[in-house]
Formats: structure tokens, C-alpha cells, sequence
């Protein structure tokens, strides 16, 4: 069974300068073959969804604006 490792991020929206934490999850071992991440929770106001296996797509609530981490 593999252990996941969890961490924040912090992304600052381009367009109104709001800061999103992201708490992610992800595979720990680095003989998996898929990294396995996740979104567990955003800050109030964004919205975070995976775009593919590596890539979070932001989008701040506030003014639109869509940023990728």
C-alpha cells in the first residue's frame, strides 16, 4: 500500500491579487508509476479542479480569472 504525502500551495490570482491555498495529495513512493494527486481543499472564493495527471487549474470566484499550478 503506498503512502500519500500532503502538502499546501499557495497560487495568487493575475487578475485581483487574491491568494488560494491548496491542500494536495499525492503519491509518495517514487516507484509508483502514477503520481495520484489531488485536490483535497481550497480557500474560500476559488475553485480547483486536476486538469491532467500534474496540472491544478485555479479559478478565483471573485473576478474570473483562471490560473494553472
Amino acid at each position: 500500500m503506498s503512502a500519500l504525502d500532503r502538502y499546501e500551495r499557495k497560487v495568487t490570482c493575475q487578475g485581483c491579487g487574491e491568494v488560494a491555498t491548496l491542500g494536495i495529495s499525492e503519491n509518495d513512493y517514487p516507484f509508483m508509476k502514477r503520481l495520484d494527486r489531488k485536490v483535497e481543499y481550497v480557500s474560500d472564493g476559488f475553485t480547483a479542479k486536476m486538469k491532467n495527471e500534474k496540472d491544478i487549474a485555479v479559478h478565483c470566484n471573485r473576478c474570473g480569472q483562471d490560473t494553472e499550478w
